[in-house]
């Protein structure tokens, strides 16, 4: 009797042996077969799929797209605007007319005219990845793929400065238990980036804050003499808060309203639209008056005087 137990001991260890060589050989072609994958595919490259398109992911300003093709594997792209999500939906959604979901299809659309290459210029890029090896051929099912367990999921994220895909995170499906922990993975890596996209924004809006000698409204009464011999007078209102500028024709009637970003530059605070580099308007003090020049005045390069309220 035991020698039977030793030899079961034996055959048991010598299994655990085999098993443990086996996976360190699948790792080791695992890790081989990754750095290969990213010399050899571009997910830049892959046309946007026509079947779903670009479409929203539930998160303002973020999208994704899932490649039905399955040419490589399972791929699912997450894009999130390089200036925040929640910024950039903010200035895009003033593009469109319509309710919130008519807002998002319009937008949607657009960005369904551009590859990923294009849009790579004004979004992060991630991709959840499941090679090929792990599905499995399923052509009487809706789906023509299959996963397979156990399996392995990378992420990869497009480091656009250095022009190339780098591994981020990954996650491995053992058993039946883990699909439901993969799909709480996901969401949460989701999450996790949306939020840093917003937070990175915030931060850097707050360190350009507009400093307090600017803060306040301006006003300019303008006018001009009409065929009739008559004249029309109308105001301009520029208000001038920590983190943004609004314009206002009259600040008693509501809409209407138009908001520029703030800089000081030269002791002197120029305006730019929120999503452009271009200056709109430049306001500049000199002995305690105010004075603004802009290209929306008929002389864009004369100062004029600009009133100021406390």
């Amino acid at each position: 009797m035991k020698r039977i137990i030793i030899l079961s001991a034996l055959i048991i260890c010598n299994i655990q042996i085999i098993s443990c060589q086996k996976a360190k050989e699948e790792i080791s072609k695992s890790e081989v077969k990754k750095e290969n994958f990213l010399k050899s595919i571009d997910f830049l490259a892959y046309p946007i799929d026509d079947l779903e398109g670009v479409t929203t992911e539930g998160h303002e300003g973020v999208f994704r797209n899932f490649d039905f093709s399955y040419r490589d594997g399972e791929v699912f792209f997450i894009l999130i605007p390089k200036i925040g999500a929640e910024k950039w939906y903010a200035i895009n959604k003033n593009k469109y007319s319509g309710k919130g979901y008519e807002i998002d299809t319009k937008i949607c659309k657009d960005l369904n005219k551009k590859g990923f290459k294009e849009l790579s210029k004004d979004f992060n890029i991630w991709v959840f990845y499941t090679d090929i090896k792990y599905l499995e051929k399923t052509p009487k099912m809706d789906s023509p793929y299959s996963p397979k367990t156990p399996r392995e999921i990378n992420v990869y994220f497009y480091k656009d400065e250095l022009k190339k895909w780098e591994i981020v995170d990954d996650f491995i499906i053992k058993n039946e238990n883990d699909e439901g922990k993969e799909n709480k993975w996901r969401e949460d890596f989701i999450d996790k980036i949306v939020k840093k996209s917003n937070e990175s924004v915030s931060k850097s809006n707050n360190q350009n804050q507009i400093p307090t000698k600017w803060q306040g409204t301006y006003q300019r009464e303008f006018s001009d003499k009409l065929s009739d011999g008559t004249s029309t007078f109308w105001i301009y209102y520029f208000i001038v808060n920590s983190d943004k500028i609004i314009f206002k024709a009259d600040p008693e009637i509501p809409g209407g309203d138009y908001e520029y970003k703030g800089l000081e530059k030269n002791n002197q605070l120029e305006l730019f639209d929120t999503d452009s580099i271009n200056v709109n308007y430049t306001i500049k003090e000199e002995e305690g008056k105010y004075y603004i020049k802009g290209d929306s005045f008929e002389n864009n390069n004369k100062w004029l005087l600009f009133e100021k309220k406390k």
